[in-house]
């Protein structure tokens, strides 16, 4: 067996084992974070005598971490295989057997979970468009019981879907808006309404040209609480009403509010 000189470097950050054999054959073994004593790192030369130290180190309890992924340990550990086979002074133990079958199970191990994972992809693609298509078909057999049974019909129990309650999810009363008030707008003539907001309602708004309600000036639908009232003669007092509008229901009536537009 051809004879081996190691020699360590400081690369970038990294300690880079270099084994140099008279055949010009040559191994990398780079490794992080290496706990190496600050004379080892100044270009001195280990014999094989000191060889089988420096592997020891290099083998697990003085290192902090190894390469960050298993690919990366695979490589090391074959780049250590070839060192030992090329190395005539290298102790009993661990031996190149050793060392080539953790690699090769490693590799074999390294393959097994990457097939592995892209059957779980492809699956996993599949299992979407399967519970995409489920979907679909639920709906459909939903839509159908509705038409037979009604949607609260007990017998939907029977296809696996549950039975609408008509009497918890209606709407129920549409509330009477309160808190209605009318103020100066920013211009003449103009006037800004306000009230208390009624959950998902929408407003219906009328003003009157008189307290009796029975001369329409104008109206509006809103979906928030406010609406500007504008293009009055100022001086002109109108009387103003708002209901909510919610599912298609109309709620009552609020109070009257009354005010003069500002001149």
């Amino acid at each position: 067996m051809p004879s081996c000189v190691g020699t360590l470097a400081l690369i970038a950050g990294t300690v880079t084992l270099l084994f140099t054999t008279s055949s010009a054959d040559s191994a990398i073994l780079s490794l992080n974070s290496i706990n190496v004593p600050t004379a080892a790192v100044n270009g001195t030369e280990y014999r094989t005598s000191q060889f089988a130290a420096i592997m020891e180190m290099l083998g697990g309890r003085r290192m902090r971490r190894l390469q960050r992924t298993q690919f990366y340990v695979w490589e090391q550990i074959n780049q250590a295989a070839r060192g030992i086979a090329m190395e005539a002074g290298w102790p009993s133990t661990p031996t190149h057997a050793e060392v080539q079958a953790l690699a090769d199970k490693l590799d074999a191990d390294i393959k097994a979970v990457g097939t592995a994972e892209s059957s779980l992809k492809v699956l996993r693609a599949q299992l979407g468009t399967d519970y995409k298509a489920a979907l679909a078909m639920l709906r459909r057999i939903d839509n159908i019981t509705d038409s037979l049974y009604g949607r609260s019909g007990a017998k939907k129990l029977q296809y696996g879907l549950r039975p609408i309650d008509e009497v918890k999810n209606s709407a129920g009363p549409v509330p009477q808006v309160t808190g209605l008030t009318l103020a100066d707008g920013l211009g003449p003539g103009s006037l800004v309404a306000k009230w208390k907001s009624v959950k998902r309602a929408a407003y219906d708004i009328q003003w009157f040209g008189s307290a009796a309600m029975d001369q329409l000036m104008g109206s509006a639908v809103s979906t928030r609480a406010t609406v500007d009232i504008l293009g009055l003669a100022p001086g002109t007092q109108i009387w103003l009403r708002v209901r909510a509008l919610r599912a298609g229901k109309l709620g009552e009536w609020s109070e009257v509010a009354t005010r003069i537009a500002n001149v």
